[in-house]
């Protein structure tokens, strides 16, 4: 069974396509582009004309991918960004009527535990863990007690880099973790995201991405703190050269690995392991499992 799931996060959009046979599934196509529908919605509230118009090009592009994989089954959601702009009532109808795409909101609760299915199936976990979900606009946290516990936490990669968050602003965004502290501090930490995944290809120099080099790998807090002073040293645009660094996420990079190195820092964690397995191929399962 061929089926597609489109996440339309605030700085990108991403498509996996694949085939499951046998309860095994089987990548057909995978995509990220960077439309960033988020672009300056915590300050106005609203989509900007401009990335409407970015995100529907986008789409379009990946439904002709949809269309040439004879996809049967196709879900398409939206996180932070559509969540918070008053005007995402607007976006949803455009592409309703141009695309013919329904596109559901899901929630922070939503998010985090697709987030959680996609790294318990991707990553052979012997114990239970904390997922990590950094994004654009929030950073959701899910881990297993007797059933799943949700924080989502108004704090993303692109969000603090508009709001020019330092790292004092960046801890007290994250001090409602805290409160749990005592229930996640030992559990090991995952993380999902562009953030985590395009640290590891900056360390691993990768010309060109692949999550086959990404999944199960390592950060240390020493690691990700190195690369924060090296990213600081450089403008965006000279960021655009460093291998492993795509050219949409240039600008963020430093601050969404501050916000990591934060979150290890705060749970005094030494290393986290990155998981390529994320959101997406949870929305798969789900959408197999219907």
């Amino acid at each position: 069974m061929v089926l597609a799931v489109i996440d339309i996060g605030t700085n990108s959009c991403r498509l996996l396509i694949q085939d499951i046979k046998d309860g095994i599934p089987n990548t057909i196509k995978r995509s990220i582009e960077t439309p960033r529908i988020g672009r300056g919605v915590h300050d106005s509230g609203v989509i900007s004309a401009e990335a409407m118009d970015k995100t529907e090009k986008c789409l379009r592009r990946f439904m002709e991918d949809t269309s040439s994989s004879e996809v049967v089954r196709l879900r398409v959601f939206a996180t932070s960004a559509l969540r918070e702009a008053a005007n995402s009532f607007e976006f949803i109808g455009r592409i309703k009527e141009n695309l013919g795409i329904s596109i559901e909101v899901i929630s922070g609760d939503e998010e985090a535990e697709l987030s959680y299915i996609g790294v318990s199936k991707g990553l052979a976990l012997n114990s239970p863990v904390l997922v990590a979900d950094l994004g654009g606009g929030s950073t959701e946290f899910v881990w297993k007690s007797n059933t799943l516990v949700t924080i989502s936490i108004p704090l993303g990669a692109v969000r603090a880099y508009e709001n020019r968050a330092d790292l004092d602003m960046i801890r007290e965004a994250l001090n409602p973790l805290l409160t749990y502290k005592n229930q996640i501090d030992k559990l090991p930490l995952v993380f999902v995201g562009g953030t985590a995944t395009t640290l590891v290809a900056i360390k691993k120099r990768l010309i060109n991405y692949d999550p086959m080099q990404i999944h199960g790998e390592f950060l240390t807090s020493q690691e990700i703190r190195d690369c924060i002073y090296m990213l600081k040293a450089l403008s965006p645009e000279k960021r655009k050269n460093l291998p492993g660094l795509e050219a949409g996420r240039s600008d963020i990079i430093d601050t969404g690995a501050t916000i990591v190195y934060s979150i290890m820092e705060l749970l005094e964690k030494d290393y986290i392991t990155i998981s390529e397995s994320d959101i997406l191929n949870g929305a798969i399962w789900k959408l197999f499992e219907m």
